[in-house]
This record gives structure tokens, C-alpha cells and sequence, in this order.
């Protein structure tokens, strides 16, 4: 998922493993904000305002935690 995209039509619910959540600011490198673990939902804000994604979340472990 990557800040900006265009409006949402899903939100996701982690089942395993840990997601890196981070923003970044015009003209300024990424900031991580959050780490989502197991059962944490992302991209609900997107669905249920029908705007852009406001952060970009990845993949940053496999395993659980």
C-alpha cells in the first residue's frame, strides 16, 4: 500500500508477521510511524472516507512476533 494511491476500495487485516507503516512529508525523506503486528487492521481511513491512502505500509517480517 502506498501513501497517495487512489481512493480505496479494501482495508486489510495483518495475520502474521509485522508491517512497517510510514509517511512521508513533500521534499522530506520517509518517517516510520507505526509497526502493525497481528490482527491490527490498515486502510480503513481510505474506504471509509473514500480519499487517498495516507501512509505506505510494507512488509517487514514474516514471522510472527
Amino acid at each position: 500500500m502506498t501513501q497517495g494511491e487512489e481512493a480505496a476500495d479494501s482495508m486489510f487485516i495483518v495475520y502474521v508477521g509485522s508491517l512497517a507503516v510510514t509517511v512521508q512529508k513533500e521534499g522530506e525523506k520517509p518517517t516510520r510511524v507505526a509497526t502493525l503486528r497481528s490482527k491490527a487492521c490498515l486502510g480503513e481511513m481510505a474506504l471509509l472516507y473514500n480519499s487517498t491512502r495516507t501512509a505506505t505500509v510494507q512488509a517487514s517480517s514474516m514471522s510472527p512476533t
